[in-house]
């Protein structure tokens, strides 16, 4: 029998909504596990496709825009979550 080598075909680059829906997959993710660092990535990431994008002037920085700043409220409600566990007592309720 003879062996068929086949090509293998080139890799697409993801569309902007698959970036953008898996931007927002990832950032939800991380926050429901309070994954403050990968929210972090996210944020950068998009923050810096928003940057790629006006210089491609592609029309796309609007859309990048908004996930980073999606992805920064979402840390900042799992730093606030993090924060209240760990008040060291000082919102502890005195027994008087």
């Amino acid at each position: 029998m003879e062996t068929l080598i086949v090509d293998r075909p080139a890799p697409v680059a993801p569309t902007h909504r698959e970036v953008l829906a898996r931007s927002q997959r990832l950032a939800d993710s991380a926050a429901r596990a309070l994954n403050d660092e990968a929210l972090r990535v996210e944020r950068d990431r998009m923050a810096l496709a928003t940057v790629h994008s006006v210089i491609a002037g592609d029309g796309w920085e609007r859309a990048y825009a908004n996930a980073s700043k999606s992805a920064a409220w979402q840390l900042a409600g799992v730093i606030a979550k993090q924060a209240a566990n760990r008040t060291h007592g000082f919102t502890q309720k005195l027994e008087a």
